[in-house]
């Protein structure tokens, strides 16, 4: 019985480390963008770069190689920016993974 308790403590600790809240969100990281004017972008898991428009709206602390979950939409107010490293999105949802 004192086995079973302790495999369960463990294995509910290891899924409440990888909790992610964001709906249909994806891998990325924060970049700090050296560009003069551009500051801090978002790197996809799968290479791709998105210019976020709202970054500051949310309660994380950007740092460069942060790890994220993240969920946007495409900006159709927007299609050029100073940097031009990717597409421009609204974030939706983002937090720390």
């Amino acid at each position: 019985m004192k086995k079973l308790i302790t495999t369960t403590i463990i294995f509910c600790t290891l899924l409440a480390c990888n909790k992610n809240e964001c709906v249909n969100s994806e891998k990325a990281r924060i970049e700090n963008n050296q560009i003069d004017g551009c500051g801090y972008t978002i790197r996809l898991n799968n290479g791709d770069q998105i210019e976020p428009v709202n970054l500051a709206d949310f309660d994380i602390q950007p740092k460069h190689n942060k790890k994220v979950w993240v969920s946007y939409h495409i900006n159709q107010n927007l299609s050029a920016s100073i940097c031009m490293v990717g597409d421009i999105v609204v974030i939706d949802c983002i937090s720390e993974r």
